[in-house]
């Protein structure tokens, strides 16, 4: 496995060197379009190499090995001289690199955070989220740990946005996406923007585009309602659900309320519910739902508490 990596690094730190020459001929682009599409791991390991290549530390190191390497005389002992040296100064420059970014994003129980990440990529983390987010030369990799978040991606041809929820994956190069890890252990992706490619990390990747939502749990993926928005709601403080459980709706309205709200009478968690909900007023949420299915709710020392209006006491 290693050797194969080393000699797809090699062929990319290859094709780098040649791209960058001032004049370019069909052919030459014609084979490097064909060996980019051959494989998604060389379009990955080109970008990660291209943007080592343009470290000051790396081409100083190049200079110095190149010069005893390409006695050679031929042109493609040259770059593989060139190319040999990038490889070997993989390692050297990653202590060197400026654009490593580590970001760790906790959001308690309230209003929404937005943030700029250091590829000028937007996150807004939901109320009582959490994302961690690894940026480097050549990969952007987030894990949504909990909560739920939307992401306005900067568009990177050779750098692929990541986002990771337990064992789902969401893969894109510049689009405008949401992620929730919902209530029953599924991950819900919503799609504003470009495509996304979504699924269990080691099984089925579908892709997603603009207006498309999709669902992935144990059972496998679901296609779920278009959107028309251009943003989830959610952002601007607003819910709108159709057909989905109250344990769904309860634990949205969580990540907003400064006060925890528990269902308390056993079973109400599956009733299902539709409609649209003010999560900066849990309050009036609250009163929505009762009004809507036969609940009531109270105010305690825990927060609030809801019950089937049948058993109130």
């Amino acid at each position: 496995m290693k050797a194969a990596r080393d000699a797809v690094d090699l062929e990319a730190a290859a094709w780098v060197e040649r791209m960058a020459r001032p004049v370019q001929d069909a052919r030459s682009l014609a084979l490097f379009d064909a060996w980019i599409d051959a494989d998604p791991h060389h379009a990955e390991r080109y970008g990660a190499l291209q943007s080592l290549s343009t470290s000051r530390d790396l081409v100083e190191t190049m200079a110095v090995q190149a010069a005893n390497d390409m006695r050679a005389g031929s042109t493609w002992g040259r770059s593989i001289a060139l190319a040999s040296a990038m490889v070997a100064c993989v390692t050297a420059t990653l202590w060197l690199m400026p654009a490593f970014r580590h970001q760790h994003l906790a959001v308690s129980a309230g209003l929404p955070r937005t943030v700029t990440l250091a590829d000028g990529s937007h996150v807004v983390l939901a109320g009582d989220s959490e994302l961690d987010v690894r940026i480097t030369p050549w990969s952007r990799h987030a894990e949504l740990v909990r909560g739920q978040a939307f992401f306005d991606v900067a568009h990177e041809r050779y750098r692929p946005f990541e986002v990771a929820a337990g064992d789902t994956e969401a893969r894109v190069l510049g689009t405008a996406f949401d992620v929730d890890r919902i209530a029953n252990g599924g991950i819900a992706l919503r799609v504003y923007r470009g495509a996304v490619s979504f699924g269990r990390i080691e099984g089925t990747q579908w892709v997603v585009r603009a207006g498309e939502g999709a669902l992935s749990t144990r059972s496998g993926l679901t296609r779920q309602q278009p959107i028309a928005a251009n943003a989830p709601d959610w952002v601007g403080g607003w819910l709108e659900v159709d057909d989905v459980p109250l344990a769904e709706v309860v634990a949205h309205l969580n990540r907003f309320s400064a006060k925890p709200i528990r269902l308390a009478t056993p079973g109400i968690d599956t009733w299902r519910t539709s409609g649209r909900f003010d999560l900066r007023q849990p309050r009036r949420a609250l009163d929505a739902l009762a009004l809507g299915m036969g609940l009531a709710w109270r105010e305690d020392a825990m927060g609030y508490r809801v019950i089937a209006s049948q058993d109130q006491r």
